[in-house]
């Protein structure tokens, strides 16, 4: 099978159309056109839905979406494991992350890329909605929680869990609950009113009283949690210096909210590109070794 024309045909699917995936591919969209239809006859079905507004792939097309998927990646590894890296990465590189995620080993972490590869420049996106990646031209993102089915490539890096964190401070002022119905007496922090659950081993405890603050931004909570406002429910990974160095302490520490996985995720298509797949390969060998949720365990602080 043709390497060429199933990448082709991924691009189609990923960028969501002839004249789009021809943009991108920097070929004529009949070109595009001529190599969807030819790998189709190669395989003697039809693989996508053609209307005059939108192209939409069929039950083989999306069978057929997920194998290209795998070998077109496959190969481009083999590729550049032959050609070992034999262009120099370069070029500008735009990463999109939630904010709560800018943590400081992640701002290492960029730190120490940047150093190895000095003619890669990257553009940092922080929003904590979940961007079109391909719509708006973002390379890479890191996504927290369960992602919904896509045409996208999501390579698992590693979970959290929200944690009950409060200050010293607080804790001697306000008193250290012994029972999760004791937080009813207390000043709680957290991103939603809604009722959240709260596990314990094999027990679940919703915690459904109204939170003195409500904030949609995980690092504010932790920051609000170290000015001694309340108790606050964060992520271990926000919240893992300050616990490590006592600014923080666990509250209830048997009771935690998760796990959360996390992802990098990423077009196929992006891996066409080395400034794409050195950051990539950087990313995944340094956070799978040293991320701070690996090294936390649920349980400890």
């Amino acid at each position: 099978m043709d390497l060429d024309e199933m990448g082709v045909f991924a691009a189609v699917v990923e960028y969501g159309g002839f004249a789009k995936a021809s943009e991108r591919l920097g070929m004529p969209k009949s070109t595009v056109s001529r190599r969807v239809s030819h790998l189709e006859e190669s395989l003697g079905v039809r693989l996508l839905n053609r209307t005059t507004r939108q192209v939409k792939l069929t039950d083989a097309g999306e069978l057929y979406f997920q194998h290209c998927q795998r070998v077109v990646s496959e190969a481009d590894q083999g590729r550049r494991a032959v050609q070992n890296m034999q262009a120099e990465p370069s070029g500008a590189l735009r990463i999109g992350m939630p904010i709560s995620f800018c943590m400081p080993f992640i701002q290492e972490m960029i730190h120490c890329f940047l150093e190895r590869y000095p003619k890669i420049d990257i553009e940092i996106i922080l929003d904590n909605k979940r961007a079109d990646i391909v719509a708006e031209d973002i390379d890479l993102v890191f996504r927290v929680g369960d992602l919904p089915d896509s045409s996208l490539i999501a390579r698992p890096i590693g979970f959290g869990h929200l944690l009950l964190v409060a200050s010293p401070g607080y804790l001697a002022v306000n008193g250290q609950p012994k029972t999760m119905e004791e937080l009813d007496n207390h000043s709680v922090m957290r991103h939603t009113a809604a009722p959240l659950h709260l596990t314990k081993g094999e027990e679940t405890f919703v915690l459904k009283s109204n939170p003195r603050l409500v904030i949609n931004d995980m690092s504010m909570i932790h920051q609000m949690a170290v000015r001694s406002t309340g108790i606050g429910l964060v992520p271990n990974t926000v919240a893992v210096d300050s616990l490590s160095s006592g600014t923080l302490v666990r509250v209830l520490p048997e009771y935690f909210m998760g796990p959360n996985p996390f992802y990098l995720v990423y077009a196929s298509s992006r891996l066409q590109t080395t400034k794409v797949t050195a950051f990539i390969d950087f990313a995944l060998e340094r956070v799978r070794a040293m991320a701070p949720w690996n090294q936390m365990e649920k349980e400890g602080s």
